[in-house]
């Protein structure tokens, strides 16, 4: 009879445990495969939502700039008018002129020379003269006659204007034929968008 080896159940339960293992494996790799590609594909859908997230979020704020841009653009469309002809801003001066009282004796169009003259120093490179792309200088002389408080009333309405307007070149003097009255000569820059 042979003999029997006390090591026979430890090997066969080595051999089971072994043979266990290797079927568990065989059977669970492509489930562990099956689990890593879906973290993958879960990792890549976390990262493609975040980017949409991030894309959606970047256009509500375009929006709200957009929004914000058309209230910018209102406020300036009244500052730097883009349609303004000349002849607006004749109504627009005798209108105050009557609402404050003063007569308007001579009123010039000087908006073309005034142009060229900023044409003029933008090309010899005088920096306090230039003006900033598509912006176009309108300008007038105007000569009045009018009381004191009628012509600072007048000058003052113009100034408060809600339009980027300038005042320069200011000369009053005494009117002899009438006393009480001044006369007045200035120009008056305003500006406008265009070509």
């Amino acid at each position: 009879m042979a003999k029997q080896s006390h090591n026979l159940p430890y090997v066969t339960l080595a051999g089971v445990i072994i043979l266990a293992i290797t079927i568990t494996g065989v059977l669970i790799r492509p489930a562990v495969m099956a689990a890593s590609k879906n973290s993958e594909d879960l990792a890549k859908a976390k990262l493609t939502l975040n980017e949409k997230r991030q894309y959606l979020n970047s256009i509500d704020l375009k929006l709200s700039d957009l929004k914000a841009n058309a209230d910018y653009e209102r406020q300036l469309d009244v500052i730097l008018p883009a349609n303004e002809s000349f002849e607006d801003v004749l109504r627009l001066t005798n209108r105050i002129a009557v609402e404050t009282g003063v007569v308007i004796r001579s009123l010039l169009n000087n908006s073309a020379s005034l142009k060229k003259q900023y044409e003029s120093a933008k090309a010899r490179g005088v920096e306090s003269s230039t003006l900033p792309l598509k912006v176009v200088p309108m300008g007038m002389e105007l000569d009045i006659t009018g009381d004191y408080q009628q012509i600072r009333a007048f000058i003052d309405r113009l100034e408060k204007l809600p339009r980027l307007t300038n005042i320069t070149n200011m000369r009053l003097r005494h009117n002899d034929v009438f006393p009480g009255q001044i006369n007045g000569r200035f120009t008056v820059r305003l500006y406008r968008f265009g070509k």
